[in-house]
C-alpha cells in the first residue's frame, strides 16, 4: 500500500492598482504577512488596472500599507520588491527556477537606469536605491530586459520583434 501526499501551494496575488480602481477596498497585506500567508503582487491586467506597471504595484502596495499601519511595523521597499519577484515565483511553485538571480535559475533579469540625469530627476538624489527602485521608478526606467538569457530589449531597443509592424498591425484590429 502507498501513501500519497499532495502539498498545495497557497498564498495571496495583491492587485493594489486594480482593487483600487474596482472598489474592492484595501488588503491587509501587512497582516497576512505576519501571519506567515505569502503575498505576491501583481497588476491584474489592463481591464482593470490600467497599465501593467510592477513598479507602480511596488509602490503603491507599500503606500497603501502605510496608510492603514501609519507608523506601525509595516511592509518596507525591499517586501514590496520580494512580493514582485520571489513571492510571486513561490505562489507559482517555481522559486527553484525563478523569482530571484541565483545559480541554475532562469536567467530573467532587467537593467534599471537610475543615473543622475534630467531624465531621471525624480531619482535625484538617490539616497537609498530600493526605496527609489519602489518610490520613484516606473516601467520607463528600465534599459534592458533579459529573458531566459537572451536580451530581448537594449538600451531601451527591442531586439527580438519589429516593434512598427506589431504598432501598425494592432492599430488595424482597432
Amino acid at each position: 500500500m502507498s501513501i500519497f501526499y499532495q502539498i498545495w501551494i497557497c498564498g495571496i496575488s495583491h492587485n493594489p492598482l486594480s482593487n483600487l480602481r474596482l472598489g474592492c477596498k484595501i488588503a491587509d497585506i501587512t497582516k497576512y504577512q505576519k501571519n506567515g500567508i505569502n503575498v505576491a503582487l501583481g497588476t491584474d491586467g489592463q481591464g482593470s488596472g490600467n497599465n501593467l506597471d510592477m513598479f507602480e504595484a511596488m509602490g503603491m502596495a507599500a503606500l497603501l500599507q502605510g496608510g492603514i499601519h501609519e507608523n506601525e511595523d509595516r511592509i518596507n521597499s525591499k517586501d514590496a520588491i520580494k512580493m514582485a519577484t520571489i513571492n510571486g515565483a513561490k505562489l507559482l511553485g517555481l522559486e527553484d527556477k525563478i523569482g530571484s538571480i541565483d545559480i541554475g535559475k532562469e536567467a530573467d533579469i532587467i537593467l534599471v537606469d537610475i543615473s543622475p540625469k534630467l531624465d531621471n530627476i525624480e531619482l535625484i538624489p538617490n539616497n537609498n536605491i530600493i526605496s527609489n527602485l519602489v518610490y520613484n521608478t516606473d516601467g520607463r526606467n528600465v534599459d534592458t530586459t533579459i529573458v531566459q538569457g537572451n536580451v530581448i530589449m537594449e538600451h531601451r531597443k527591442i531586439t527580438n520583434i519589429d516593434v512598427e509592424d506589431v504598432i501598425e498591425k494592432n492599430i488595424k484590429k482597432m
